[in-house]
């Protein structure tokens, strides 16, 4: 069985876990269907709670089968667009004296004018370049 598979069952065949095999029941991947489970805003609550409390694969199972509806569910999967050069975050993380994975989770919070200053800064450059106009002959 396969991750998509294992939503289906738990969100709408709801199959005891004594049914599987053995081979299906090693296939279980708890992150991954909490992860993907997690992507829908009515089953936030739900897989919160198996972040504070973890369970083993087959509490787990049992637990979303029994607090979930019974409906076919579709999930649109949600990955991360923003792009950063490695460069920037290594400078950035550099100046604030943290890890690049941090500076990763915060930087879309940090004021754009601010980050830009602080880059400007450290990289030695006082004032922006200027950018040509289409009609400049140079």
């Amino acid at each position: 069985m396969n991750l998509f598979d294992w939503i289906n069952q738990v969100t709408y065949e709801k199959r005891e876990w004594s049914s599987f095999t053995e081979d299906e029941q090693t296939a279980f991947n708890g992150y991954m269907i909490t992860r993907f489970l997690s992507m829908n805003k009515d089953y936030i609550a739900v897989t919160e709670l198996t972040a504070i409390y973890p369970m083993p694969p087959n509490k787990l199972y049992d637990f979303y089968k029994d607090a979930l509806p019974k409906k076919k569910i579709w999930n649109k999967y949600i990955k991360s667009t923003s792009t950063h050069n490695t460069e920037d975050l290594t400078i950035l993380a550099q100046y604030f004296k943290c890890s690049t994975r941090e500076i990763k989770d915060y930087i879309n919070n940090l004021d754009p004018q601010v980050k830009d200053a602080i880059l400007l800064e450290v990289k030695g450059i006082k004032d922006k370049p200027k950018k040509k106009k289409k009609n400049d002959k140079k």
